[in-house]
């Protein structure tokens, strides 16, 4: 009898940690990632102001990532700001959105939908991260411009500067939606015009050239970037981010053009 007794409480035991074990890795990964369609999360603006009302403000909420139809969008903490390069299909107005919070009991909620008459009036929205007592409201902008993504080391000496690069095409008829890659960055002009080199790592780990199209042009292992201020209709302007901040609309050239110059 107390053999099948103290035989009972293992089982029991066993089950138990069984069961904690599940519970807790849905819990996981609940927490690690949250989707939804864009226009379920719209709500009312009676609903909107009646969640701040109840809750504190606080920058300390945050999302460690969020997705829009399975690309990272830009996040700049600093701002506040999130950015939404818009691909033309049949799910650019309601993207299917996943996120990373910084605690797992955030939600999130969006002021209005995205149509081509909200675009007209305004291309910033705003979306709001809160929990049982805080709230941040961080701006929404959707862009037509596809977006380059430079990630640096903070120094702006006149040298080449090691980087990853990260460009999100957006155009209807790209053939690569996402370019990656690492290089050496130059900075001219009181960052009014950049040139970067692209390279990768051989199997001998040494860096080779790495030649990659942007905007369907030819290959090419070096491009410059230039701002622009009047923009007329080019294909090759970007919105450029340095470090998550946005540095605003420059246009892109490979080496053979710039060497016309």
């Amino acid at each position: 009898m107390m053999q099948m007794t103290l035989s009972n409480r293992k089982r029991y035991l066993l089950l138990g940690i069984i069961l904690f074990l599940t519970i807790s890795t849905i819990e996981i990964l609940f927490f690690l990632s949250k989707n939804s369609k864009y226009q379920n999360l719209v709500i009312s603006n009676k609903k909107w102001n009646k969640i701040i009302k109840s809750r504190e403000e606080s920058s300390k909420l945050q999302f460690q990532n969020i997705k829009f139809n399975d690309y990272n969008l830009i996040i700049d903490e600093e701002d506040s700001i999130i950015y939404y390069s818009i691909i033309n299909s049949s799910t650019k107005y309601n993207p299917s959105i996943q996120y990373k919070p910084n605690h797992k009991k955030i939600k999130i909620a969006i002021n209005q939908e995205i149509t081509d008459f909200t675009l007209e009036k305004t291309n910033i929205l705003k979306i709001m991260i809160y929990d049982n007592h805080t709230y941040h409201i961080y701006s929404l902008v959707v862009t037509n411009y596809p977006i380059l993504s430079i990630e640096k080391e903070q120094n702006d000496n006149q040298g080449k500067i090691d980087i990853d690069l990260e460009l999100f095409d957006n155009h209807v008829d790209s053939s690569q939606r996402l370019l990656k890659s690492k290089g050496k960055l130059k900075i001219i002009k009181n960052h009014q015009e950049y040139r970067f080199s692209l390279i990768k790592e051989s199997l001998g780990h040494n860096d080779r050239e790495n030649h990659i199209s942007m905007f369907g042009m030819a290959k090419q292992d070096e491009y410059t970037i230039r701002k622009t201020i009047n923009q007329v209709d080019n294909e090759r302007y970007i919105q450029l981010f340095i470090n998550q901040k946005y540095m605003g609309v420059y246009q892109l050239e490979p080496k053979e053009e710039r060497r016309v110059r």
